[in-house]
């Protein structure tokens, strides 16, 4: 069942505790109304289906590892949360507050499955979601066709032990992903904890990782261009991450192009950095690390 709050003009809805299929219910009368935001309550949600989000909807938990989504036994597993309108892409999302639980559940298939796969999203915000044990990454930000992610924010999230990458930004500018927890990610292929890797012809430019900790992969961060002019990673911002026990390099910058570096640590593991020659380094570009305030969280209007 789907409970409309207290106040109907705040667009605001609720869905019991549990009831897994009030969530997509409740996420479209969001939609169809023109936006909202949708609050799942401390529980346990059993998916027989992915969640699809969309724009103007913000959907949110009472914390991590405290509304908690995974799949049903016996369901057919997908990407977990995706974005309704792929192609088209959404704008002005928000999923914060609540834990993404693949259980390591081998997919079956090549192209799957994601924890929270966005694609062509624009002005939107991930804040303290879970997306562990999923059958290739925990959170994907990319494209399907022409587009990217653009001005989206990944922030203090959490991603383990994901068969593939942890964080993936395959096309983007403007994205940031900052204050997460990136760990022992790559159980079934060795890539990395956050992999900045876009397609032929696509790029990731302007953006922003930040105070990110990042451990126990095969590379820590990685930037990855596989020959010049295939694609273009560049003008990006790599500060005040913290890697340990990665079992290559913590951060590889392969054929980037003036991505900026600034108080990184790397302990263990392989060799710390491998950075292209014309990578920036140093305090003197500090001011690339600045990060914007988040918006203020739902539960703080709700009391949860």
């Amino acid at each position: 069942m789907v409970a409309h709050a207290a106040v109907p003009e705040m667009g605001a809805w609720t869905v019991d505790p549990g009831d897994a299929a009030g969530i997509q219910a409740a996420l479209n009368v969001a939609r169809d109304a023109g936006g909202g935001s949708v609050h799942l309550p401390a529980a346990v949600y059993v998916l027989t289906a992915k969640v699809r989000v969309h724009s103007n909807v913000t959907v949110y938990g009472d914390g991590v590892d405290r509304t908690i989504l995974r799949w049903a036994p016996g369901a057919t597993v997908d990407h977990m949360m995706s974005n309704g309108s792929l192609a088209a892409g959404n704008a002005n999302l928000q999923i914060r507050d609540l834990s993404l639980d693949g259980e390591m559940i081998p997919s079956g298939r090549d192209d799957c499955c994601f924890g929270l796969r966005l694609s062509n999203v624009r002005d939107s915000y991930i804040v303290n979601v879970a997306a562990d044990g999923h059958s290739k990454d925990g959170i994907y930000l990319g494209h399907s066709g022409s587009g990217g992610a653009v001005n989206v924010r990944v922030s203090g999230c959490r991603t383990l032990y994901n068969a593939r990458n942890g964080i993936s930004l395959v096309h983007g500018d403007g994205v940031i992903i900052d204050h997460c927890r990136v760990d022992y990610n790559n159980v079934g292929e060795k890539v990395a904890g956050i992999d900045v890797e876009p397609d032929e012809g696509q790029s990731v430019t302007n953006s922003k990782l930040i105070a990110n900790n990042v451990n126990g992969q095969d590379v820590g961060v990685r930037l990855f261009v596989p020959f010049p002019g295939y694609a273009t990673v560049a003008n990006n911002a790599i500060c005040q991450g913290n890697s340990a026990g990665n079992r290559g390099a913590s951060i590889f910058d392969y054929n980037g192009s003036r991505n900026i570096y600034v108080d990184n640590a790397s302990r263990g593991g392989g060799r710390d950095f491998r950075l292209d020659p014309s990578a920036r380094i140093g305090s003197s570009y500090a001011s690339a690390c600045h990060l914007p305030a988040l918006p203020p969280s739902p539960n703080a209007a709700t009391g949860s």
